[in-house]
């Protein structure tokens, strides 16, 4: 089973991009076929200090996983329909930035070992969610309604249409039925395009940024309703409970009801979640969709809430932090 882990691992993990260096998970399988070879062929009366002088380091309890979840984790390599994943993470139309999250998600899977992310359980999800992508059927984007000044009904980019549905505003980690593909609005300077949203049958429209997690929370837990459930809930009461962005200076005009600016605000995964990042209020934070689009926009944005502080491009910024914030 060890030998048969190390040639699928070595397999994809050349598939996927992945370099062999970046990949912990097939370090750990090197390492630990490594010492069962040389366990066997040594003779009896030196098994025990093979062990004893094993230089795992740190790496023993991760090594000892890999080992023990070997024939398990091949044979999921090996039968996974791997030709549906690749499909996914390819497609090019409205659909390619949840491509993207897949092909994300799978290299991830390779980086990591064992111990730090189950490869059975976690490459099912991802099966099902590229299944699911590959079946939905990509819609045109409307171009019927008037524009105003500064925006433009068509995407920026064509592939990063939203496909939430026509319900209240979508924020961040709130997740609408599928199903439905609302018009996009292009806002220039961002990096996706926004959501024309009916607010509650009234004709009223509001638009919200659809490159937030929105999309990320949908292909993390697919149709897992429950889950989807779970994460509305918390980003409602986040949003219940600041009635505002967290960020200093990142407001809007005096006046505004707080239903309505409720229904706009986003809530940011800290840590994405196909990075690891847990689903809970300790890891979310509420800003607004333009500052939530600078946040992406920075690879190296650093948000501390323990801190209550931001760097967001080199710029260090404040954040409030209320003590019920975690529940």
């Amino acid at each position: 089973p060890a030998r048969d882990l190390l040639r699928e691992l070595q397999s994809r993990v050349t598939s996927f991009g992945v370099t062999h260096d970046s990949s912990q998970r097939l370090k750990t399988a090197q390492v630990g076929l490594g010492l069962l070879e040389t366990f066997r062929a040594a003779p009896e009366q030196e098994r025990i200090s093979i062990f004893a002088n094993a230089k795992l380091d740190e790496k023993g309890v991760s090594v000892g996983t890999s080992l023990k979840q070997a024939q398990t984790v091949a044979r999921a390599l090996r039968d996974a329909p791997w030709v549906v994943i690749e499909s996914a993470a390819k497609v090019q139309d409205q659909r390619r930035s949840a491509g993207e999250v897949i092909l994300k998600r799978t290299r991830e899977l390779f980086q990591l070992d064992e111990l730090a992310q189950p490869l059975v359980v976690t490459l099912r999800r991802i099966q099902d969610d590229a299944a699911k992508l590959l079946a939905e059927t990509p819609t045109p984007v409307a171009s019927s309604v008037p524009t105003s000044p500064g925006f433009s009904m068509l995407p920026s980019d064509p592939t990063r249409a939203s496909t939430a549905s026509l319900a209240p505003s979508s924020t961040d980690g709130e997740v609408q039925p599928s199903g439905q593909t609302p018009l996009a609005v292009s806002i220039p300077g961002t990096a996706g395009s926004g959501a024309v949203t009916n607010t509650s049958g009234q004709s009223r429209t509001s638009s919200s940024w659809t490159g937030s997690d929105e999309r990320e929370v949908h292909a993390f837990y697919g149709g897992q309703a429950e889950k989807i459930e779970r994460n509305r809930q918390l980003v409602r009461a986040l949003k219940q409970l600041y009635q505002q962005s967290q960020v200093a200076g990142d407001g809007v005009p005096t006046g505004i009801p707080a239903e309505r600016l409720i229904e706009v605000l986003e809530v940011h995964h800290i840590t994405p979640l196909a990075k690891g990042g847990a689903d809970e209020r300790y890891n979310m934070i509420v800003v607004t969709p333009t500052l939530h689009a600078l946040i992406h926009a920075d690879a190296d944005c650093v948000i501390e809430i323990k801190s209550g502080n931001m760097r967001l491009f080199g710029r260090e910024i404040a954040i409030q932090v209320n003590a019920a914030h975690n529940g």
